[in-house]
């Protein structure tokens, strides 16, 4: 009696899991091999993404004197612009943040030469913010002999979470900027005491 029992419950379960298993297979058959997908963060590449590793040193930046001038009694906000896979650059936008959707940057830093400050990992491109106070303050330092005004990459950590930022310490030059290097160039510099911050401001560690 036990067998009997035994033996239809082996047999019911054998009718329900053989039509199952072939509907299944029915509908894995594609007529070829299956190729198996990954979808783990690392193997997506989105459209029109881009491989910065190439930016292992920061630029130093600058624009002409006479631009900046420009920016008199203005607020300025910068987001940092990929150029290609190893050139970072800054683009700013004057007034609030709602103010300049959509429209094109008041200001387009240039790109002299590498820094000897690193992009590693753990690091914040977020937006720097310069007021109009310490923009008229860099403006009263400007003389005739400046031919740009620089602006030299900072790297500061928090000791509490390890996160990097950057910004950017702002000098005066008597030199073309294509033709000097980080630190070297502070030998032909100006120091204006200003710098643009990560928005909101921060106060960490230097590296």
């Amino acid at each position: 009696m036990v067998k009997q029992v035994l033996f239809k419950a082996v047999f019911s379960w054998l009718i329900v899991f053989l039509p199952i298993s072939s509907c299944t297979d029915k509908e894995n058959d594609t007529g070829s091999e299956s190729t198996p997908t990954d979808n783990t963060p690392s193997s997506i590449t989105p459209r029109g993404s881009i491989d910065i590793s190439g930016i292992e040193s920061l630029d130093t930046l600058w624009i002409e004197p006479s631009k900046f001038e420009a920016m008199k009694g203005k607020d300025l906000n910068f987001q940092f612009f990929i150029i290609n896979q190893d050139i970072l650059t800054l683009h700013g936008w004057s007034g609030k943040s709602k103010d300049y959707n959509g429209r094109p940057a008041n200001i387009e830093l240039l790109n002299g030469k590498k820094s000897n400050k690193k992009l590693g990992p753990k690091t914040y491109l977020s937006s720097l913010r310069i007021s109009k106070k310490d923009i008229d303050g860099v403006i009263d330092s400007i003389k005739a002999s400046h031919k740009a005004v620089l602006f030299a990459p900072n790297v500061t950590y928090s000791p509490t979470t390890k996160n990097r930022y950057i910004s950017y310490k702002i000098f005066l030059s008597n030199m073309e900027p294509n033709k000097q290097s980080d630190p070297s160039f502070r030998k032909f510099t100006d120091k204006t005491g200003y710098e643009l911050n990560p928005s909101p401001p921060r106060s960490f560690v230097e590296e």
